[in-house]
């Protein structure tokens, strides 16, 4: 993927006006990728838009593979920048350095090779970050006196951190928000996609195709504490709650459902303007941002039904990319149980109790 001249300028050196000419063109090649990274930073749709021809395509997945992410391919301006944008504004903090660009030119095409390394930050809790060194390969064509992007290809050499940092797509594949007895789940690892999955009521018939990924989180038993041997007919039951509750699934474009969550008061009494909810999303859906979407559905019910706060009262603190998303969707720990949870691999470990208020 990588460009291998072996100089930099083709232009023969006592052409004086060619050589200037072929310096602009890398000059103007090498700003749209500096355009790319700093609209990121600074999350300035103007200025990420012009680094892109209308039509361009932004391929993530090599890189999101390296953490288990499945984002789709990027196609279209309009579609890039609300989508990375999207999931970065007020979610996740980034710089991007670019070192050891290549570049060749050929008439009003060019190909542009580059090591990038980029710093996220969830905004939320610093303490949650994701570097990487990415591999970038771009094609490039002349619009006027500058160069705009094409196609852009995205690989990853290494990366430390939580990849949820990433684009804070998601938190893991579960985890577990309400109580024991009245267990959550939310999923999802960092990952683009073209388009935020849409959400509505679940019905009974949706109930197979939920059900086709929630007994393998059941039966995990890593984040969701209900009993390992829970049958399809006692889960069907317990994730369809009677009014005031809520069950909601999020499906893609094809109508194929991504992932389910449901709402229900805490408690009664006294206490039952407080809500809580519970999230499991198909695996293989992980990092869509269907999680995400999910939450955000949940959060804007719990408030428009009237609810003064939503808590989580059990999730489990191996979890850490489901802590994350719910810290970036405002709730905060208020404490841990500790040894609440017996996990199967890394044995008695704690329970969070996180909260925000509606």
């Amino acid at each position: 993927m990588y460009v291998t001249d072996d100089h930099a300028v083709s232009a023969p050196a006592p052409a004086v006006d060619k050589v200037v000419a072929e310096l602009r063109d890398r000059a103007e090649i090498l700003d749209a990728l500096y355009r790319f990274g700093l609209g990121q930073d600074l999350k300035d749709p103007d200025l990420f838009a012009s680094s892109f021809t209308v039509d361009a395509e932004l391929d993530f997945a090599p890189a999101a593979a390296k953490w288990g992410g499945r984002p789709p391919l990027m196609v279209g301006r309009d579609t890039i920048v609300t989508t990375i944008l999207g999931l970065f504004t007020g979610r996740v903090d980034t710089t991007h350095q670019v070192t050891n660009p290549r570049i060749s030119v050929d008439g009003d095409t060019a190909h542009l090779t580059a090591l990038v390394e980029a710093q996220h930050l969830l905004t939320a809790d610093r303490g949650t970050f994701a570097l990487l060194k990415n591999p970038y390969a771009v094609e490039l064509v002349r619009d006027g006196d500058r160069w705009l992007i094409r196609r852009m290809r995205i690989d990853n050499a290494w990366y430390t951190g939580d990849p949820v940092a990433i684009f804070a797509g998601d938190a893991g594949d579960t985890s577990d928000a309400r109580d024991a007895s009245d267990s959550s789940d939310s999923s999802d690892t960092g990952g683009a996609t073209t388009g935020s999955p849409r959400v509505r009521a679940a019905t009974e018939e949706d109930w197979p195709a939920m059900w086709a990924f929630m007994e393998g989180i059941v039966r995990a038993g890593e984040t969701f504490s209900w009993d390992r041997g829970t049958t399809e007919e006692q889960a069907r039951v317990m994730w369809f709650p009677q009014p005031p509750g809520h069950t909601f699934v999020a499906v893609g474009t094809g109508g194929e459902i991504l992932g389910t969550a449901n709402s229900v008061r805490n408690h009664r009494g006294g206490a039952s303007h407080i809500a809580s909810a519970s999230f499991m999303v198909d695996p293989a859906h992980s990092g869509q941002g269907v999680g995400r979407a999910l939450g955000e559905h949940v959060l804007a019910q719990a408030r428009a039904d009237g609810f003064r706060a939503m808590q989580f009262n059990a999730v489990v603190e191996t979890n850490t990319r489901a802590v994350a998303l719910w810290r970036s969707l405002g709730l905060q720990v208020l404490g841990t149980l500790p040894e609440g949870f017996r996990h199967p691999v890394h044995g008695y470990v704690g329970l969070h109790v996180m909260h925000r208020a509606l």
